[in-house]
């Protein structure tokens, strides 16, 4: 018979936390089982483990710069989930993740189909979540993780700018999840999600009134995502650079995806 065993390795409490590596480490431990077996046999079972995480290393700040970058990582499966700082609060600062979620659709030319939920980091951030290809009118561009906004049509219709994310958008759920995620399964408890607001990309350089977000990081448009701002032409969203607009319909355009901005305590990080 075969089973399965988990051997966990704690080297110790640092509190200091200038003590912690600031890059990846390579990571080499051996151990030791002895076990008996049903006959009474005693066996040793010896052997190592190497593994190096993916997590990605950041410098912690007392005061941090519109594009700095910050990470959570997940020490089990070695991947980080990362952010690019939008504002710094003082106690807490405001992030971009760097890569939308994967979750909602995969979209071609020919039609949208739910990513399936036992995909490889659903739900979380993943660099696949993105568009690739060039013209759905030549068959060779689609989009991963694109999910529509809302099933409801009338969300707002109101002439100002108004954040409207809430649960009755589709992509509530997947946010809260990751919310979750960060909180409960990384540790992050300070940490909240939710969408990036009209006032927080115009301060990132998208211009309403030309349609473009060309004085923007380029990290800030590097996929299509939803805000969670809308006025009485639709929700806004960041298409590319060169496209911000506020004209996404809300129950039938499913290019743009899901990508959260978190806020967090700096002591959390």
């Amino acid at each position: 018979e075969t089973r399965n065993v988990t051997i966990t390795f704690k080297y110790k409490d640092i509190t200091d936390e200038s003590l912690l590596p600031s890059t990846a480490q390579q990571i080499s431990l051996s151990y030791q089982i002895i076990y008996k077996q049903t006959n009474n046999v005693v066996t040793t079972e010896s052997g190592s483990i190497d593994q190096v995480s993916d997590c990605t290393p950041f410098t912690k700040k007392d005061t941090y710069a519109v594009g700095d970058l910050i990470s959570a990582c997940n020490n089990t499966t070695g991947k980080s989930e990362d952010f690019y700082v939008i504002s710094d609060n003082g106690t807490t600062v405001t992030a971009l993740a760097k890569y939308n979620l994967l979750v909602g659709n995969f979209v071609s030319s020919s039609g949208a189909t739910p990513i399936d939920s036992s995909t490889p980091d659903y739900g979380l951030q993943s660099e696949t979540a993105k568009v690739n290809g060039t013209s759905f009118e030549d068959n060779n561009t689609t989009v991963t993780g694109g999910i529509n906004f809302s099933d409801n049509n009338n969300i707002y219709n109101g002439e100002d700018v108004r954040f409207v994310f809430d649960n009755s958008s589709n992509l509530w759920t997947p946010v809260q999840n990751y919310q979750t995620y960060l909180r409960n399964t990384l540790g992050k408890t300070s940490a909240s999600a939710t969408l990036l607001s009209y006032e927080q990309a115009v301060a990132l350089g998208c211009d309403s009134s030309a349609e473009t977000c060309t004085s923007a990081p380029s990290w800030a448009t590097n996929t299509l995502y939803w805000l969670g701002s809308a006025d009485n032409t639709g929700v806004y969203a960041i298409f590319t650079a060169d496209y911000f607009s506020g004209d996404a319909d809300y129950d039938t355009n499913v290019l743009m995806g899901a990508r959260p901005v978190i806020t967090i305590n700096k002591s959390d990080l």
